[in-house]
């Protein structure tokens, strides 16, 4: 009596496993699509130069020396500072970091 209902599963798990298609077989029929869009066969863009372009204002920061941003970054990065902060080179993106 118990297996009755599990055979019918299985005939209804089989019935509609068959009826739809694999996995990650739409995605596959999207990208064949949409991956042909904006392709023109020729060079990229990436070949072409970089505009020049100028700031509209000073850069602030500029004045600062290089000994003062080091100053800052060792302040941030104590164990002192209490600031729980990972190395950046080390840092997963659920990490602390600056």
């Amino acid at each position: 009596m118990l297996a009755l209902p599990f055979v019918g599963l299985a005939f209804a798990s089989l019935a509609l496993s068959s009826t739809l298609p694999p996995l990650g077989y739409e995605r596959k029929l999207i990208h064949d699509i949409l991956g042909k869009r904006g392709y023109n066969g020729s060079s990229s863009c990436l070949n072409d130069a970089a505009p020049t372009t100028s700031a509209p204002k000073p850069n602030i920061w500029a004045q600062i020396p290089p000994e003062d941003n080091l100053a800052v970054w060792n302040l941030l990065h104590a164990n002192a500072s209490g600031l729980n902060l990972t190395d950046p080179s080390k840092a997963k993106p659920s990490d602390n970091y600056v």
